[in-house]
């Protein structure tokens, strides 16, 4: 399964997306690993503790 996401990240350009994407949120969430964000949500894993954690900690240092 991780070589076929792999090489599919490769054919449609995701990876730099993703590479991107990594750049712009380490700031704010620096434990986000956006290539394992995007598997995850392939593989249907994604765990909503991050989520709803991270959102949390963001609230609580925009106060």
């Amino acid at each position: 399964m991780d070589e076929f996401i792999n090489s599919q990240k490769s054919i449609l350009g995701i990876s730099d997306f993703l590479q991107s994407a990594q750049n712009y949120t380490k700031e704010s969430f620096p434990q986000l690993d956006v290539d394992n964000l995007f598997t995850g949500a392939i593989r249907g894993s994604i765990s909503t503790n991050f989520w709803t954690n991270s959102i949390l900690n963001f609230a609580r240092r925009r106060n």
